[in-house]
C-alpha cells in the first residue's frame, strides 16, 4: 500500500548509508518476496549506491542465491556487475564456497575468468578456500586454471598453499582436453 500510494519510495536513497536503495537492503537481508515487489514498482536493479556496488551484489554478499535469480530474471540484473574494489556476483559466491549461488550465475552468463584488481579469479578464490566442489564446477564453466594473480600465483599454487593438495592435484592435471569432456 505504501508503494502506492507513493512510489518515488522504491527509489529513495538511504542519506545514513552509502546511499544505498530499498532494493539494496532487501536483497543484502534475502527479502525475496520484497525483492520482486520492489522491482514491479520500478527499482532498477543495475542501480549502483556510492561504492558501486548493485542490489545483485548484496544479495551474492547475503548468500541469497533465489533473490539473486529474481533480480536477474526479472530485473534484468547483469550478472557480471563489478564493484568499485572489483568484486562481482561469482567472486562474493566463491569466496562464500556457495556452489548453488555460483550455478545460478554461471548459468546466467557469469564470466568464470573475471578478475579482481590483483588478478584474483573465481577459481581462485574457489581453489583458496578449498572449495573442490565449486572449483569443478568452474573448470567444466571454462575457467582459466593457468591463470596468475598480480603476484604469479596459480590456483593450484593457492590450494596447495592452504594445504588442499586434493584440489591442487585436481587443478594441476585440469587442462583443456579434460575441460571439453
Amino acid at each position: 500500500e505504501l508503494l502506492e500510494a507513493d512510489p518515488t519510495l522504491v527509489s529513495a536513497q538511504a542519506s545514513w548509508t552509502d546511499t544505498s536503495l530499498p532494493l539494496h537492503f532487501a536483497a543484502r537481508a534475502g527479502h525475496t518476496a520484497l525483492v520482486s515487489l520492489l522491482l514491479e514498482f520500478g527499482a532498477d536493479a543495475n542501480t549502483s549506491n556510492a561504492k558501486g556496488i548493485t542490489a545483485l551484489l548484496c544479495a551474492a554478499e547475503g548468500n541469497h542465491a533465489d533473490t539473486a535469480e529474481v533480480l536477474i530474471l526479472q530485473g534484468s540484473a547483469d550478472v557480471n556487475t563489478r564493484s568499485q574494489a572489483g568484486a562481482t556476483p561469482l567472486l562474493s559466491a566463491c569466496r562464500l564456497g556457495s556452489v548453488p549461488l555460483a550455478e545460478m550465475l554461471l548459468e546466467n552468463g557469469a564470466d568464470s575468468n573475471t578478475c579482481t584488481k590483483s588478478g584474483y579469479s573465481p577459481i581462485h578464490r574457489s581453489a583458496q578456500e578449498g572449495y573442490m566442489e565449486l572449483t569443478e564446477l568452474l573448470v567444466a564453466h571454462g575457467a582459466d586454471t593457468s591463470a596468475q594473480t598480480a603476484s604469479g600465483r596459480t590456483p593450484a599454487q593457492l590450494a596447495e598453499q592452504g594445504g588442499f593438495d586434493l584440489i591442487a592435484s585436481f587443478l594441476d592435471g585440469a587442462c583443456p582436453l579434460h575441460r571439453a569432456s
